[in-house]
């Protein structure tokens, strides 16, 4: 954000919330901040007096001097990639926004960013040095990329006519897709549910996301392996199967050409 310093990460964390979790923030000052970037799961989130579905893609930036309450369904719990921070000056100090006229230099509550992916690539390497209090100065730098990430994010976003109608009735298709990855998803279907010719649907897809439904659906699912290949114990097969891959070794090879190694080296690292 111009006029500062980094941004210093204090603590973060993946998590797979439990099915019985809730979230009630307490009072702060006007300087502490949550990054969450939700991967998996739905539920709402109240902040300030408003509320947002959440669902996997969704990404919030919460002011912590206002009330957050937050709830889920136990049958699709959440998984958030969460931080805490501040924004420093140049000397290093805290930045209070207790001001209206600073609170509008921050980044908005909530967005959908086009490309959640890379975005939780960049911040999942501050989640990861901040556990290790020899590095936080590198913590504090990816959290800047992060943000710098972010707000780069937020100005693709469009805000009004045909390219925000695109733009919403694609990422409810991307929201789709993350949430049954294994489900035999067909271009010509899609396009139909929103009223395109499966041509003018590829092209929208295209232009939304920067990827062809196909790659899109792939690189979905390899992420989803890699999560339950970490977090599971499946089986590699099982895996494939859930993913709906019908051959396991059509699965390895492509996870292989997303990531570099085969499903069970992924597994014994």
């Amino acid at each position: 954000m111009a006029g500062f310093g980094l941004a210093k990460i204090t603590t973060a964390a993946v998590t797979e919330c439990g099915p019985d979790w809730s979230w009630h923030s307490k009072a702060a000052t006007p300087s502490d901040f949550v990054l969450w970037m939700v991967t998996a799961g739905r539920g709402t989130m109240n902040h300030a007096g408003r509320i947002y579905p959440v669902q996997a893609g969704d990404c919030f930036v919460f002011r912590m001097w206002q009330r957050c309450v937050g709830e889920h369904d136990p049958k699709a719990p959440l998984t958030v990639h969460w931080c805490e921070f501040q924004y420093l000056t140049a000397a290093g100090k805290p930045v209070t926004f207790a001001e209206e006229a600073k609170e509008r230099l921050l980044p908005a509550v909530h967005r959908r960013p086009p490309d959640l992916s890379f975005l939780t690539q960049v911040f999942d390497r501050a989640i990861r040095y901040v556990r290790d209090k020899e590095h936080q100065a590198e913590a504090d730098l990816w959290m800047e990329a992060t943000l710098q990430e972010l707000s780069r994010q937020d100005s693709l976003l469009p805000q009004s006519g045909l390219e925000l109608e695109h733009f919403n009735a694609i990422r409810g298709v991307t929201a789709a897709i993350r949430r049954e990855p294994g489900r035999a998803w067909k271009v010509s279907e899609l396009a139909r549910q929103l009223h395109y010719t499966p041509d003018h649907f590829t092209r929208v897809f295209r232009m939304v996301c920067g990827e062809s439904p196909r790659d899109f659906l792939i690189r979905t699912r390899i992420e989803e392996a890699q999560h339950l290949i970490s977090m599971s114990s499946y089986s590699i097969g099982r895996i494939a199967d859930l993913l709906g891959y019908s051959d396991i070794f059509h699965f390895s090879k492509q996870f292989k050409e997303k990531t570099g190694i085969p499903p069970s080296q992924f597994r014994s690292q």
